[in-house]
């Protein structure tokens, strides 16, 4: 009689008798040797063949050149691009062919792990970090000149006036307004010119853009603490960048400069996406391209050898360290 099987979300999958379930299974691939999973039914014929096919491609993440095709792949299956050299993981069935994969990062084992100072980093056309090396002892770049800081607030009311030097007179009649009090003209004490002409009578502070603050004594004496929190501007215009610790993340966010070249120096660790463009030449430009900085990389269009290609500072090299 049929029995049932269940996948990692509960879901049922009914196995008939008599036959090898081929749901998850593709028999035509690989010149009909097939690529996939294959499930036996009660009193079914050959299953030991199936069964150990199955632990076979289940240890070697099915690695081949073609996909595990999107009728019997499943959600979460991982497949190891032979040609590439690749890790995927099917992260959705919504898509078709290679849009339902993602392909797993890895470091390159010649790259040791740890902190760089100053490092030189290379990467390859897949994202990966194929060199890292602590950089000279020469100076980077200066950084460019931050923006201008947004006007600060309006200061507090200055602190009442001293008293005025008593007078040679007597009294003076205009004592009362002290609206000459710095000189005391004639007034035998000038006490009453006290006051300030502003009109501030309280200052505080508005949160923006990441800066808040507190005030204390805002009526008589104000004292302002401003608080730096995430400032947030909406863009930042540089021709240098000088930084600890850089993180690029988000579509688009590493381009090739105006000479076609990519070369990374920097302090502390960095952090980067996937690369998906490169300046693209022929082997016969490409080596006569000599004046680029070390580091740079492009990837060489002939046919038969095309392929991701960087330069050494003397000379062009492909990723598998060849030279071009």
């Amino acid at each position: 009689m049929p029995y049932n099987i269940y996948k990692s979300d509960g879901s049922t999958i009914v196995v008939l008798d008599n036959v090898v379930d081929q749901s998850f299974n593709d028999p035509t691939a690989n010149g009909g040797k097939g690529i996939g999973i294959q499930v036996p039914g009660l009193y079914s014929l050959d299953y030991v063949t199936s069964i150990a096919q199955n632990f076979l491609q289940l240890a070697e993440n099915f690695c081949g050149s073609t996909m595990p095709p999107d009728g019997n792949a499943l959600q979460g299956q991982l497949w190891f691009n032979k040609n590439s050299e690749i890790l995927y993981v099917r992260t959705t069935d919504s898509l078709s062919d290679l849009a339902n994969w993602q392909h797993i990062l890895v470091g390159d084992t010649t790259v040791t792990a740890g902190f760089y100072s100053s490092a030189d980093i290379i990467v390859n056309a897949e994202g990966r970090i194929t060199s890292a090396v602590s950089g000279s002892s020469s100076t980077g770049a200066t950084g460019a000149t931050g923006p201008i800081g947004a006007t600060g607030p309006i200061g507090a009311t200055g602190p009442v006036g001293a008293t005025g030097a008593t007078g040679a007179g007597t009294t003076g009649a205009t004592g009362v307004t002290g609206a000459t009090g710095a000189t005391g003209a004639t007034g035998a004490t000038g006490a009453s010119g006290a006051g300030g002409s502003g009109s501030v009578t309280s200052i505080s502070v508005v949160t923006a853009n990441g800066v808040s603050g507190t005030i204390t004594n805002p009526t008589t004496t104000p004292a302002i603490t401003l608080n730096l929190g995430a400032i947030t501007p909406t863009s930042v215009t540089t021709t240098s960048l000088n930084v600890q610790n850089l993180t690029f993340t988000g579509a688009g966010a590493v381009t090739i400069n105006s000479n076609n070249d990519l070369n990374l120096t920097a302090t502390g660790s960095i952090n980067l996406g996937s690369l998906t463009t490169l300046p693209s030449r022929t082997r016969a430009v490409l080596i006569t391209i000599l004046s680029v900085p070390g580091g740079t990389m492009a990837y060489c269009s002939d046919v038969g050898i095309a392929c991701p290609v960087w330069f050494n500072g003397t000379a062009w090299y492909k990723m598998t360290g060849t030279a071009l």
